[in-house]
């Protein structure tokens, strides 16, 4: 297992569920990397060989829905995705859309402060945001 996910893990508490989505966030990003310009395709037919259920992304680039339960921990899970895609892939810029509650931006700015390379200054809240984000992260 990487050493980050259970880095992660044990930094965030993650619950059982939570843990097994991260990873499945892992094994999708050793198969395919998450990088710009990526073979939307070629992305499609190589996650649908690891977990046959994957019909589409229903968009132009590889995006990734995790459903669990209510009261597991969504917002955290969101958290231990931004720090995983940041220690083991080097990305810098997240775009979280639809946090509705102020518990729940607290809970995720909690979560990716966490991580020590997230320094505070680079963690910025706005709520005018225009763009959708290149890789998306939909959580039900």
């Amino acid at each position: 297992m990487n050493r980050h996910v259970n880095a992660i893990t044990g930094r965030l508490s993650l619950r059982s569920p939570q843990r097994h989505s991260l990873e499945i966030l892992d094994r999708i990003t050793e198969v395919v990397p998450p990088k710009k310009g990526a073979d939307v395709d070629a992305a499609l037919e190589a996650i649908r060989s690891e977990f046959p259920t994957v019909t589409d992304f229903e968009r132009e680039f590889p995006s990734l829905c995790i459903a669990l339960a209510t009261g597991v921990g969504k917002t955290r899970l969101m958290g231990a995705f931004i720090s995983y895609l940041r220690l083991a892939h080097g990305i810098k810029n997240f775009f979280v859309f639809g946090v509705r509650h102020n518990n729940d931006y607290n809970l995720l700015h909690t979560a990716a402060l966490t991580c020590s390379r997230f320094p505070q200054k680079q963690i910025k809240a706005g709520n005018h945001a225009r763009r959708y984000p290149k890789f998306k992260i939909c959580l039900h």
